[in-house]
């Protein structure tokens, strides 16, 4: 949920809109550790209204099994599973 990997799951989820996008984020708001967090909030609140994203925040990625070339399955601490057909890791 920083800036950089909000930035790229905003452009890809405007751009291709039959797309589902989720965020996963351990901070339990977006740009959580952003310099200026109020700058940007118009942002996150147009970003977490598009019905193609979803937000799972507050939980870590505990495992990951990789899947084909670009997917994924991601296990959360909170025993949650999250597949994913393509992901990108933006951990800073």
């Amino acid at each position: 949920g920083g800036a950089v990997g909000v930035e790229l799951a905003a452009e890809i989820a405007v751009e291709h809109p039959s797309k589902a996008v989720t965020i996963i984020d351990s901070h339990t708001t977006l740009c959580d550790t952003f310099a200026h967090p109020d700058s940007c909030r118009h942002i996150m609140r147009f970003f977490q209204a598009l019905p193609n994203v979803e937000l799972v925040l507050g939980t870590r990625i505990t495992h990951t099994e990789e899947s084909g070339e670009f997917g994924g399955t991601f296990t959360l601490a909170d025993g949650r599973e999250v597949k994913a057909d393509v992901w990108y890791d933006c951990r800073g």
